[in-house]
């Protein structure tokens, strides 16, 4: 009983010394109880820190959260043409026909013309098998190299290029130029355009194609122009280089029409064409430092003075001029020179062979004025005037000189002294 008594005292004196206290204690057994407050000592501390800055400490604002930048786009690579005005290298080929195989076609006069401000190497396939490459022939000229490959072919069509492309590319081209229709109808032309267009997207992705509207062909056949122009219409990636509309404006398509093949162009024509090929693919117009060979049977003659003349002097250019094989002394203006006939024209009624020549005259002897039979002694006779003198004015006639007298003949035997007769007698 002490002990319990004890035990109870010790727990009344420390349930009345705890927080709770008898209220508390009694609060919990009705469940009204809450847990007292407890203030912080250190909470003045905490205020002070958190107090306004003083003007003597400069005022700190929040650093904003960087939101995310948006993804940086690629810069397009440079033009065709700014890396030509940049001066880099550059190879170019070409896929056409016949327009472009001669030495006076548009592909090497453009090389020519190049050589004013770069180091020009053409390359050409063989004509005997074109599916191989030629040396190179290096042009010459000074500055950044630009390397032509030229695959024009005699009857040479889209179709034969797209079956042939691996044979034709050897590095990776810059530039690819297609230039066809002399040998295509307005049929066929567009289907072979659309697969070797294809195929040059599959194989060269890189490189930039433009495709070349020939000029109108003098021959009698459809032109093909109208035809190239509707078909790049039909694509999204197709871009030409209309050389055919230039020569209309300029009124130049009868006047470039060659002498040696009317399928072609002549020397002045070829000249044109390059000029237009290089403002549409590189910018800006290039002078040959040497002119075109000369070829007789392609000399043609250029565009009327009027026309041409003022167009090269305001673009500030050298005219196109026909060579010679020998110096001259100034430079012939753009009217070439008169032997080249005038443009074939085609047709307009059947072909009639032209009437046969008038036979020759059956030509006269004249009669012979002088004696027919064998020579005889002269007879001695005075010279009388074979015809009265003539009235009309003029240098006096000079007098016959006399007659000789006349003589024994001259022995035909062994030389003597002595008379014919003499040496008869003996």
């Amino acid at each position: 009983m002490v002990i319990l008594t004890n035990v109870l005292i010790v727990a009344l004196v420390a349930i009345g010394f705890s927080q709770r206290g008898f209220s508390g204690w009694w609060d919990t057994l009705r469940g009204d109880w809450e847990p007292p407050t407890v203030s912080d000592p250190y909470a003045d501390d905490a205020a002070e820190a958190t107090s306004p800055p003083t003007e003597d400490e400069p005022e700190t604002e929040p650093t904003p959260t960087p939101s995310p930048s948006p993804t940086t786009e690629e810069p397009e690579p440079p033009s065709l043409e700014e890396r030509f005005e940049e001066g880099e290298d550059l190879s170019v080929l070409v896929l056409g026909d016949r327009t472009g195989t001669h030495e006076n076609d548009w592909v090497a006069a453009w090389a020519r013309q190049l050589t004013g401000s770069r180091d020009v190497q053409l390359t050409s396939t063989l004509a005997e098998d074109p599916t191989r490459w030629g040396d190179p022939v290096d042009f010459g000229g000074e500055g950044p190299a630009v390397d032509i490959d030229n695959a024009s072919l005699v009857q040479g069509t889209p179709e034969y290029a797209a079956a042939r492309l691996d044979l034709f590319v050897r590095d990776d081209p810059d530039l690819v130029l297609v230039s066809f229709g002399r040998a295509n109808t307005p049929d066929d032309l567009p289907g072979q355009l659309s697969d070797l267009h294809d195929e040059l997207t599959q194989e060269l992705p890189e490189a930039e194609v433009r495709y070349v509207v020939q000029p109108p062909r003098r021959d009698g056949q459809p032109v093909v122009a109208d035809t190239v122009r509707e078909w790049a219409a039909d694509q999204a990636d197709v871009e030409l280089v209309d050389v055919a509309q230039v020569f209309q404006d300029e009124g130049i398509v009868d006047a470039t029409v060659s002498a040696r093949d009317p399928l072609s162009v002549n020397i002045f024509g070829g000249q044109r064409w390059a000029q237009i090929v290089q403002e549409a693919v590189f910018g800006g117009d290039q002078q040959a430092e040497e002119d075109a060979p000369q070829d007789g049977g392609n000399a043609g003659a250029g565009p009327p003075a009027e026309d041409g003349a003022a167009e090269e002097e305001a673009a500030g250019a050298a005219g196109p001029q026909e060579p010679s094989a020998q110096p001259s002394p100034p430079a012939p203006s753009l009217v070439g020179p008169t032997a080249e006939p005038s443009p074939w024209q085609p047709p307009t009624s059947p072909w009639s062979p032209p009437p046969a020549p008038a036979p020759d005259p059956v030509p006269t002897t004249p009669a012979p004025t002088g004696p027919t039979g064998p020579p005889s002694t002269p007879t001695p006779t005075d010279p009388t005037p074979s015809s009265p003198p003539s009235t009309e004015p003029g240098p006096s006639p000079t007098p016959d000189p006399p007659a000789p007298e006349p003589s024994e003949p001259e022995p035909t035997g062994p030389d003597t002294a002595a008379p014919l007769s003499w040496w008869t007698a003996t």
